[in-house]
C-alpha cells in the first residue's frame, strides 16, 4: 500500500479543523502522512492540532510566521515522503472512502493524477459541481479552459509525488495560484484520471464574499492569467486552447475593474489594456459559452463607462 502525504495549510481555522482531521482520520486507506503547517494562526488551531498529534502518530505538525498558503504549501511538499501528494484545506472535509476510490486508477501506469469531483458546502447544505463522465482524459483537454474537465483547484486531486515534487507555488501571487500550480504539473503529466463521484466536500464561507476581499491581493489572479497563458504559448498548445485562455484573461480583467468600480478603490495593475481589450478578443468572450452572462454585462459595463479603467486604474506596464 503506498504512502499518501496529505498537505493541509492551517490558518484560524478552530472552527471547521476537528470536522477536516476526522474525515481524514477515519479513512478506510490507512497509509497516510498528514502535514499540517500552522500558518502563525492567532486562534485554538495549534491546541487542536496537538490534541489530534498525541493520538495518531501519522499527524506531522509544522509552525511558521504567517505568509500565506502558497508557502504552507510549499513547505509540505519539501517535507513529504510519500509515493503521492495531496492538498486538503484545513476546513473542508472527504468521505471515509476518498483515497480507497481514488487510488487504485494508479494502477495504469499512465496516469499520474487522480480528479474527483466535490460537493459545495454551504455551512452543511452540500450543492453538487458540475458532472463529467469518468475516465482517462489526456492532459491537453485538461488544460482547456472550454473543456468540462477543466477543474483547476489542487484539492479533490492526488498527484503522483515525482510530477510536482520539483514544481512551487507562487508566493506572491494570492488568487488562482493553485491554477498557476496545476497547470505546470499537468504539462509534467501524462493522462489524469477524472472520477465522477463526489468525494470531496469545499467549504464557502458566506461572509468571505467577493465584495470583502482585498482587491491589491485579488489582483493577483490577473497575474497568474498572464502565467498561464504564457505557459501555454510557451508549450505550443493548440491556437483554440490558447484563445480560451486569453478569454480567461480577459475574465480576470473584467472582475477585478468591476469590484474596483463597485468599492471606488484605485488599484495599481499592470497590464497592456489595448491589446486585452482588443475587438476580436471581446467579440470571442462575448460568444463564450463557459462565461457567464452576467459577467458578459460586466464587459458590456467597463466598455461603456471607460472612467472605470482611465480613472480609477494606472496601466504601467512592467
Amino acid at each position: 500500500m503506498n504512502k499518501i502525504s496529505i498537505i493541509i495549510p492551517v490558518y484560524n481555522s478552530e472552527r471547521y479543523l476537528k470536522k477536516c482531521l476526522d474525515s481524514i482520520l477515519n479513512q478506510t486507506y490507512k497509509n497516510l502522512e498528514i502535514i499540517l503547517i500552522d500558518d502563525g494562526s492567532e486562534d485554538g488551531s495549534l491546541k487542536i492540532m496537538n490534541e489530534y498529534k498525541k493520538n495518531d502518530k501519522r499527524i506531522k505538525i509544522i509552525k511558521k510566521n504567517n505568509s500565506g498558503v502558497s508557502s504552507s504549501r510549499n513547505i509540505g511538499i519539501k517535507n513529504s515522503t510519500g509515493e503521492f501528494i495531496t492538498f486538503i484545506d484545513s476546513d473542508d472535509a472527504i468521505d471515509m472512502r476518498y483515497f480507497e476510490k481514488t487510488m487504485k486508477y494508479f494502477n495504469d501506469t499512465e496516469i499520474d493524477i487522480v480528479c474527483t469531483n466535490y460537493n459545495y458546502d454551504y455551512n452543511g447544505n452540500l450543492k453538487r459541481n458540475r458532472n463529467f463522465v469518468s475516465g482517462k482524459v489526456s492532459n491537453i483537454i485538461a488544460l482547456n479552459p472550454a473543456s468540462n474537465y477543466y477543474i483547476t483547484t489542487v484539492w479533490g486531486k492526488i498527484f503522483k509525488s515525482d510530477i510536482i515534487k520539483s514544481l512551487k507555488f507562487d508566493e506572491k501571487i494570492f488568487y488562482s495560484e493553485d491554477t498557476l500550480f496545476y497547470t505546470e504539473a499537468l504539462l509534467k503529466a501524462k493522462n489524469i484520471f477524472f472520477l465522477n463521484e463526489f468525494l470531496y466536500n469545499y467549504f464557502i464561507n458566506e461572509n468571505g464574499a467577493m465584495k470583502n476581499k482585498d482587491l491589491k491581493k485579488y489582483s493577483t489572479d490577473l497575474l497568474a492569467r498572464y502565467k498561464i497563458l504564457k505557459i501555454y504559448k510557451q508549450n505550443n498548445l493548440p491556437k483554440n486552447i490558447i484563445k480560451n485562455a486569453e478569454i480567461y484573461l480577459l475574465h480576470s480583467y473584467v472582475n477585478i475593474a468591476f469590484l474596483a468600480k463597485q468599492q471606488n478603490y484605485k488599484l495599481q495593475l499592470n497590464l497592456d489594456k489595448k491589446s486585452l481589450l482588443k475587438l476580436s478578443l471581446i467579440l470571442s468572450f462575448w460568444g463564450s459559452k463557459f462565461i457567464k452572462t452576467k459577467d458578459k454585462v460586466k464587459l458590456l459595463y467597463i466598455i461603456i463607462r471607460g472612467d472605470t479603467i482611465e480613472k480609477n486604474w494606472d496601466n504601467n506596464v512592467s
